[in-house]
């Protein structure tokens, strides 16, 4: 808390409730670390609160229940919090909003085998600020017709029937089940209503680092 400018670089850090958790901060460059199993009900890889100017790059982050929790982050006006080349796989959650105020940018990471890849708790929150530039998404249902490695139309993360437990937290009992599915399924069919688009990229990966095909 209030720990401002501080490099955090190439630690493991596994099986704990929280990997890091920076509260109140500025400046800082999170870098080349693992963060994995942070498996239990507040598990958390990497979070924020009210936290800015922050750099996140290279960082390995799996088999977390929430790989980040950005909660009013960045806070300070001015400020772009950015999350670059960074692998965030196999968590319930890769990237859990509340509460944003202003704009990050994330920009080619792999997002790849999360049961969720982006949420959004927060109905006011003003996440249209967010910028998601080249990132790789397993769930990315376009093409690549011109072969340049990037999708010929935009990657859209939208919230249907999981929205309900977003929003209502007792609904969560449901998470992940067969039955949220069917619903969300049904929603996309005839969409009780309109669909809260929580991350947009316009130019979503097709390949892997390195020219790796999924």
């Amino acid at each position: 808390m209030y720990a401002d400018r501080n490099k955090v670089l190439d630690n493991d850090f596994q099986d704990n409730s929280v990997g890091i958790f920076l509260m109140f901060s500025q400046g800082s460059t999170l870098k080349n670390n693992l963060l994995a199993n942070a498996t239990g009900p507040f598990g958390i890889g990497i979070g924020m609160k009210e936290a800015s100017d922050i750099l996140v790059e290279d960082n390995n982050i799996l088999y977390n229940a929430r790989g980040f929790y950005i909660d009013a982050s960045p806070y300070v006006p001015g400020t772009v919090n950015t999350f670059k080349d960074n692998r965030i796989e196999f968590n319930s959650v890769a990237f859990h909003l509340h509460g944003t105020l202003y704009g990050s940018i994330f920009e080619d990471n792999v997002i790849k085998g999360n049961i969720d890849d982006v949420i959004n708790d927060t109905p006011e929150s003003k996440i249209a600020l967010n910028r998601w530039n080249r990132n790789y998404w397993d769930n990315y249902q376009g093409f690549d017709r011109d072969k340049d490695g990037i999708g010929d139309i935009p990657f859209e993360q939208r919230m249907f029937a999981d929205r309900l437990w977003q929003h209502k937290p007792p609904v969560k009992i449901f998470y992940a089940s067969p039955v949220l599915e069917l619903l969300n399924m049904l929603w996309k069919i005839m969409p009780f209503s309109e669909p809260e688009l929580v991350a947009k990229d316009n130019e979503p990966r097709v390949l892997l680092p390195g020219g790796q095909t999924p």
